[in-house]
């Protein structure tokens, strides 16, 4: 089923320099299932913005200039979609060329909605979920081997000198098998430089483990990669979805909807 979402998924986004990944792939999950589930009759962009501005607050607001984004979890971004609804993109597009300290209230109408956000915990649990629909999940990012990847299969560090340089969120669009490594093909969110026009495939059979625990003055770096491969794991983890509200349910929720502004969701990192 290799690519077996890539078309309906369109171009890639480029994230430029905001730390925005975690929610653009969970806005794009929403619009993704929405439209294969016919709940939208056509392809709706749903706004990231929406979730930057409103998941975490808290978080936001602890940022300073001139970026006020913030790294997260895609389903954290999602279980604030269960919660607010997502605004579509024209509603509240995604400033790309800055990042606005003080946001606008939410105009809740023509909202989308979900039920929950679903959290897998294997790759093969995901590759069952794919059949159906792309499945959001994370990949360590390694310099130089994310920049030049192109069409090669994406193996995490292959070089002594190679820099752990954080944690992406991406969309699992397909997979397949290349001389015998069995692989998924991700949707990435630094533009068509990136893989092959900004999708990546990546290895499912690679282990990965940080031999070196940190200092304890560096314990919580999120550049630091004992923070996610203490033990030997997968490449990609953190795999989640949307699931729907029924038709009826929805229907009660555009009857009732109202602003969500001051809502934060639970902030606390999971287990």
């Amino acid at each position: 089923m290799d690519d077996k979402w890539l078309e309906l998924m369109g171009p890639v986004k480029d994230q430029g320099t905001h730390v925005v990944c975690w929610a653009l792939v969970a806005a794009e999950m929403v619009s993704a299932i929405r439209y294969l589930k016919k709940y939208d009759t056509v392809k709706t962009e749903y706004s990231l913005q929406d979730i930057v501005d409103f998941t975490n607050p808290e978080k936001r607001a602890q940022k300073g200039g001139p970026h006020y984004c913030y790294p997260w979890y895609v389903h954290k971004g999602l279980e604030y979609v269960s919660r607010a609804g997502i605004q579509r993109e024209e509603a509240r597009p995604f400033h790309r060329d800055h990042c606005e300290k003080d946001v606008p209230p939410r105009n809740p109408v023509r909202l989308g909605y979900i039920r929950e956000a679903v959290q897998l915990k294997t790759i093969e649990d995901a590759l069952v979920v794919l059949l159906e629909h792309p499945v959001a999940g994370g990949i360590p990012l390694f310099s130089p081997e994310y920049a030049n990847i192109k069409d090669e299969l994406f193996q995490g560090p292959t070089a002594q000198l190679s820099t752990f340089t954080g944690m992406h969120a991406v969309t699992i669009v397909g997979a397949n098998e290349e001389n015998g490594e069995k692989y998924v093909r991700v949707r990435s969110s630094h533009g068509k430089t990136i893989g092959k026009d900004g999708n990546l495939k990546v290895s499912i059979e690679i282990m990965i483990v940080c031999l070196t625990p940190p200092d304890p003055g560096c314990v919580n770096d999120p550049f630091y990669p004992y923070m996610y491969y203490p033990y030997p794991q997968p490449l990609l983890s953190g795999f989640t979805y949307p699931t729907l509200l029924s038709k009826e349910e929805e229907n009660v929720r555009k009857k009732n909807e109202t602003c969500p502004g001051s809502w934060i969701i639970d902030i606390d990192p999971p287990d």
